[in-house]
């Protein structure tokens, strides 16, 4: 797989070194490619956090996957900071 900033929410968190959250992956443009594979895992919202050594290098990501779409509130932002941090 090749890591593109349009590939997933895992893909995306990587490449773009930010928290990518997407609420609804059959309406978000992360999953075009990736929409099949999606449905067939039963997951319908990601959330992806990447970690960083202290040299800048992408360790290990902190990833969610739902079974339902989901509406992300500050709250649930805050839990995972909070909880992956």
């Amino acid at each position: 797989v090749r890591l593109t900033p349009t590939a997933g929410a895992c893909s995306a968190a990587i490449t773009t070194r930010k928290q990518v959250i997407v609420p609804d992956v059959f309406a978000s443009p992360l999953y075009e490619t990736w929409r099949d594979e999606a449905r067939a895992s039963d997951i319908a919202a990601a959330w992806s956090t990447p970690f960083f050594s202290k040299d800048g290098r992408v360790l290990p990501l902190s990833t969610f996957g739902g079974r339902t779409r989901a509406r992300i509130s500050q709250n649930d932002v805050v839990y995972v900071k909070t909880s992956v941090f």
